[in-house]
């Protein structure tokens, strides 16, 4: 399983590690899968961070203040071509389902996880996925996951 940092440090060109994972799955060299809320957040952020390459945001709400410049959303491109690169990795997207949203609450539980983090856990489980690509630490405590932590991201 993919998690967002991955893409987005892959996007941003600051991990090697991403980016090799990502092209190894599209060379079809590991199969791998991500999850429609992990396309759905590096499509948000994406278009994030290129409104602030533009110079149009500023400080710590981006979403607040992309909404202040909403008709400059339009003039927006880059991110809709780089979240379309998700696609052609060759990794499986997945798809969440009411069942899978009530299950992921034992991890919000268990192991305090937002909501979006656990649903990778809960749809981990149904899809029998052992390995986390991620850049998160929170995971690490999550029982029955083996994570891949690129060594090239600083935290």
């Amino acid at each position: 399983m993919i998690d967002a940092n991955i893409f987005l440090y892959h996007f941003a060109g600051s991990s090697l590690e991403c980016r090799n994972l990502l092209e190894r799955a599209a060379s079809q060299e590991v199969s791998g899968s991500f999850a429609i809320t992990t396309a759905l957040e590096v499509t948000h952020r994406l278009m994030w961070m290129e409104a602030t390459q533009r110079g149009w945001i500023r400080g710590r709400n981006p979403a607040r203040e992309l909404r202040k410049v909403r008709h400059r959303i339009k003039e927006l491109t880059l991110y809709a071509h780089l979240s379309q690169q998700m696609f052609c990795t060759g990794l499986k997207l997945l798809g969440l389902t009411e069942a899978l949203l009530l299950r992921s609450e034992m991890y919000r539980r268990e192991y305090g996880l937002l909501v979006q983090d656990a649903l990778l856990p809960a749809l981990m489980e149904e899809h029998a996925i052992p390995v986390l690509a991620t850049a998160d630490r929170d995971f690490r405590s999550v029982r029955g996951i083996e994570d891949y932590f690129p060594g090239d991201v600083k935290m």
